[in-house]
């Protein structure tokens, strides 16, 4: 008859998790975002009825306003060339 063996957990987690972020690598690697937080008060000011988000990590710019309007753009400036040609009213 033999011995049980113990039960075997594997390996044991790191003590830091690996995917860390670190923010002074992060903005160094990414310096086109380093604008970000100007550019959302600059569109959130001339476009107070839109809700204007920016997502990082797939650095694109979002504006929405009510359930329906919906606007998706690479840069802010493009976000906010498209939101100005939404709001556009044509003189009578």
């Amino acid at each position: 008859m033999s011995t049980p063996q113990p039960y075997h957990r594997g390996r044991e987690a790191p003590a830091e998790p690996v995917t860390r972020v670190d923010s002074a690598v992060l903005a160094a690697a990414r310096p086109y975002e380093a604008g970000t937080g100007s550019w959302l008060a600059r569109l959130r000011a001339e476009f107070p009825r839109w809700g204007i988000l920016f997502d990082p990590w797939r650095s694109t710019w979002v504006a929405v306003r009510g359930r329906r309007d919906i606007e998706v753009a690479p840069t802010a400036i493009a976000l906010q060339d498209a939101l100005a040609a939404r709001d556009f009213v044509p003189a009578r």
